[in-house]
């Protein structure tokens, strides 16, 4: 630092440029006068440059920030294009070149630009195209291959303590799966253990590889049939369906929303298929990444509440059209029919159909058929226009035959937005009474068919005065039928945040099908929040929420301990309890797993306990890594050095590295850059990094390894004293073995070293010619400190 600010101090790499172009001259009286070593003006007066050495500098390539890394310059301050340069910005190495020293990089490419910006301690380079490397194990621009094993975990339980007896019960989903050569496999399995008895299902197990050059994708195993127009069924057999990550202008998917009463794991299912599943917390939830099967089965959405209720509700098909249109390309399937999560059904052989076609920029058009060995058939129809940039649609038909009987099935969506503040979406979907899906045909038990009329519409928007809204109105006649309004609002009005959503069942009756009774209909729910920020991340709310259970009216005060700790405390009063209901919620992310705990007592004598714990772990070359996160298709596993507890950014969230300096990236997006980038305040003091953030692209399946290098740097304050007891003067170069600048000496003979370790032998250069040399001797390593201090000797040395 101190020999920062004399370089600073000195002002004269800040001098403009076409000034520095020409000779300069210096007063050496006066500037020695001002405690400046004329060594320094000397330096500088040719150009801006940075000191030899080290430095960290802002790196650009291509005018894209790579983010701070440790450059190397030498003598006459001219950048040096080492091995770890070359690696951080992604840049071929000369031909015949190694891994020491400075490689002669603009003679292989001489057409490189590199603007050097001391003042700004930014590093500049203009690359050709040529001279841009792919990574270790990349093909088109992207990382293929790793290999790694991996289990994924999500569990929950809960406790409850009541006057009429206890219960308790535990669910859970997990995943195993081994991702190696561009493939991976899948498994997922379910259980529930509810008062003693244990129920579980093995859902799926399926391998895939994406094969990019062909915008595809292979499956083979337990897989649920793609079909782009008509309704499929769970296969065990083989699958090929087009790469939607290397589609273009895929639009976002259609919401699910709805309210838990606490924490509850909510499923979608589309026919018989498990489409979704995920835990949420108390209050209102939205599911962005549900990705339907197929455009004619409504989805089916299952609250699977902690006291064992389970509330339904239909989302219509319909609503996902209007949505995001299929993208180009070829589906085909082909196996046997199985049962899926507790549904039995025949097993006939089933072949599946449908291409995409992408007849403009604003129109796409799919086909589909599909066939079961014991007499169904189904064709169908989709097309998808943007008419004008505000408004667009989607219609589909198709037809089925079964039994000798056929019908017929016509969807209509339409969207438009009232310029950037309004948008409006609806869907109609009708069917005749002979229209038949392949699952209906299959099914030996209870089957939720799609109901023969859907009507929906929603409008959604922001007003500068009014805040965010969102209105939604669903029905559905025959089969599923239901009928059900939402409303949604939030709106900030200073540092306070208001929210409410309000949903509404108005079916007109309860139903039974296949001699099992569902939930009454009928039912209001509704749910007000505000919040206002402490100071510190605290926040204090209040609310009121009704579901179904009278009106309850309470506060919270929620907030974070740290960058991993988060705790809820809340009380509530309701209308037809007696007492007042308290509960307090803990929330740790670790490096190796998320944890939830939380308390609730009613007042009433009703007290229950409840806790989660999710997470995954990865078996890779390198030994066992846990993480606090699902791992996806496409992650990946970076390395700090040997420093644990260090803060790493990434798509899928913030992680921790652990004991080994490890930590699980859970997700990247498939072919598109994501940047992973290391905080550096999370590092111990004497811990510098080469470069704090990178850029990865990955293939789907792939797992990637990013490794930040670090160093161990010894910062040194030295009192420097010659043989008499003085201290050299103020202003003095400190310079290297090979004569480089390094420092100057500051005040009471004063020298910082950012570095010890990297300047063994130093000099100070004195009047004239003279030298004296330092002589100093490491203090023992104590912990982390900022900086440990030395005593040197500048013991003078004869001229050359």
């Amino acid at each position: 630092m101190i020999g920062r600010r004399l370089l600073l101090g000195a002002g004269l790499c800040l001098l403009p440029g076409p000034l520095l172009a020409a000779a300069l001259e210096f007063d050496e009286a006066q500037l020695r006068r001002r405690g400046l070593d004329p060594a320094m003006a000397r330096y500088f007066s040719e150009a801006p440059r940075f000191t030899a050495g080290e430095r960290r500098v802002a790196l650009y390539l291509n005018g894209r920030p790579l983010g701070r890394v440790l450059a190397r310059f030498g003598a006459q301050g001219e950048l040096c294009f080492d091995a770890a340069l070359l690696r951080a910005a992604r840049l071929k190495a000369p031909a015949g070149a190694g891994e020491g020293g400075c490689q002669d990089f603009l003679a292989s490419y001489p057409n490189t630009v590199v603007e050097l910006q001391p003042s700004d301690e930014t590093v500049r380079l203009v690359v050709s195209q040529q001279a841009l490397a792919t990574a270790p194990g990349t093909e088109g621009g992207f990382i293929q291959g790793g290999s790694a094993g991996l289990l994924n975990y999500d569990l929950y339980g809960a406790r409850q303590q009541a006057p009429w007896g206890d219960s308790q019960q535990v669910f859970g989903n997990t995943e195993l799966g081994v991702n190696a050569g561009n493939w991976m496999v899948r498994s997922r399995q379910t259980f529930a253990h509810a008062n003693g008895r244990m129920r579980s299902q093995w859902l799926s197990t399926y391998a895939q590889t994406s094969l990019a050059e062909r915008q595809a994708i292979l499956q083979l195993g337990q897989i649920n049939a793609h079909n782009r127009v008509l309704a499929g069924v769970p296969l065990t057999g083989v699958q090929w369906l087009p790469e939607t990550a290397l589609s273009r202008g895929a639009r976002r998917l259609a919401p699910i929303e709805g309210i838990a009463q606490g924490p509850a794991r909510v499923e979608v299912h589309q026919g018989q298929a498990l489409v979704y599943s995920t835990l949420v917390p108390e209050g209102p939830f939205r599911l962005d990444a549900v990705r339907p099967l197929n455009r004619q089965q409504d989805l089916q959405v299952a609250v699977h509440e902690g006291s064992g209720e389970v509330r339904r509700f239909i989302v219509p098909i319909a609503s996902f059209s209007a949505a995001a249109p299929a993208p180009a390309g070829l589906a085909l399937a082909l196996g046997q029919a199985r049962g899926y999560g507790g549904y039995r059904t025949a097993t006939p052989w089933v072949g599946s159909i449908s291409q995409g076609f992408a007849l403009s920029h604003q129109r796409s058009l799919a086909l589909a058929a599909i066939a079961s060995a014991d007499g169904y058939s189904g064709l169908g129809l989709a097309l998808d226009q943007q008419w004008a940039t505000h408004t667009g649609g989607a219609f589909s038909v198709a037809t089925a035959q079964w039994g000798g009987v056929a019908g017929l099935s016509a969807t209509a969506a339409l969207r438009h937005r009232f310029g950037e503040r309004l948008s409006l979406s609806s869907s109609f979907t009708q069917r005749s009474p002979g229209f038949t899906d392949l699952a209906q045909t299959l099914a030996q038990g209870r089957y939720l068919g799609s109901a023969q009329r859907t009507q929906s519409v929603a409008l959604g928007g922001s007003h500068p005065g009014l805040g965010g809204y969102s209105l939604g109105y669903v029905q559905a006649f025959g089969g599923a039928a239901s009928r059900a309004v939402n409303l949604g609002w939030n709106r900030n009005v200073g540092a306070l945040s208001l929210s409410a959503r309000l949903q509404r069942d108005i079916s007109p009756a309860p139903r039974e099908h296949a001699g099992r009774r569902y939930r009454e209909r009928g039912g209001t729910e509704f749910y007000l929040s505000a919040t206002v920020p402490l100071g510190g991340g605290t926040r204090l709310g209040a609310f009121a929420r009704d579901s179904g259970q009278g009106l309850q009216l309470g506060s919270s005060l929620s907030g974070r301990g740290s960058d991993r700790l988060g705790y809820q405390v809340q009380a509530a009063q309701g209308q037809r309890q007696p007492g007042t209901d308290l509960g307090a919620q803990l929330n740790w992310q670790g490096s190796a797993a998320r944890v939830g705990a939380g308390i609730n007592d009613n007042g009433a004598g009703v007290r229950s306990y409840t806790g989660q714990l999710s997470g995954a772990a990865a078996w890779h070359a390198e030994g066992v890594t846990l993480g606090p996160a699902a791992l996806g298709d496409t992650f990946a596993i970076a390395t700090v050095g040997d420093v644990p507890g260090a803060r790493l950014d990434t798509p899928a969230g913030s992680v921790w590295t652990d004991r080994q300096g490890r930590a699980l990236i859970a997700h990247l997006p498939a072919y598109r850059d994501s940047e992973v980038r290391l905080a550096t305040p999370s590092l111990p003091r004497n811990v510098d990094v080469n470069s704090a953030a990178q850029s990865v692209r990955a293939g789907r399946g792939a797992v990637a390894y990013v490794d930040f290098a670090v160093q161990r740097a010894r910062r040194l304050l030295l009192t420097v004293r010659k043989p008499d007891g003085t201290a050299p003067a103020k202003g003095s170069a400190v310079l290297g073995a090979d004569g480089q600048w390094v420092t100057a000496v500051g005040a009471a003979g004063k020298v910082y070293l950012l570095d010890a370790n990297a300047h063994r032998v130093l000099r100070v250069q004195l009047e004239g010619q003279r030298h004296c040399r330092l002589h100093f001797n490491l203090p023992a390593l104590a912990g982390e400190q900022h900086y440990q201090t030395a005593e040197a000797q500048c013991l003078e040395e004869e001229p050359a």
